[in-house]
């Protein structure tokens, strides 16, 4: 597949944190001239709408490193919530 300067492969965006699903790069603004990457499945994002992008490749690599962060955050999560479970079972 040929891509142009500022296209990029689907594949480069990574998964939902949340739900594990299937990302989508969509138009955003009044103008309809800012990216932004959510979720087709569960529709969240771990990015806040004023991080919108003018280029499609600097919207994924946000969404990208939101997605690493949020899902450090939900394994740290799931961390203290079995050791909370442990505690209460002794």
């Amino acid at each position: 597949m040929r891509l142009l300067k500022n296209q990029v492969k689907f594949s480069t965006v990574r998964s939902c944190p949340f739900c594990g699903g299937v990302p989508k790069v969509s138009k955003c603004g009044d103008q309809r001239d800012l990216w932004y990457v959510r979720c087709t499945e569960c529709c969240e994002t771990p990015i806040d709408w004023g991080e919108a992008k003018v280029d499609i490749d600097a919207a994924i690599k946000v969404y990208n490193k939101r997605a690493d962060f949020a899902e450090h955050l939900i394994r740290i999560y799931n961390r203290v919530k079995s050791k909370e479970n442990e505690d209460e079972i002794q």
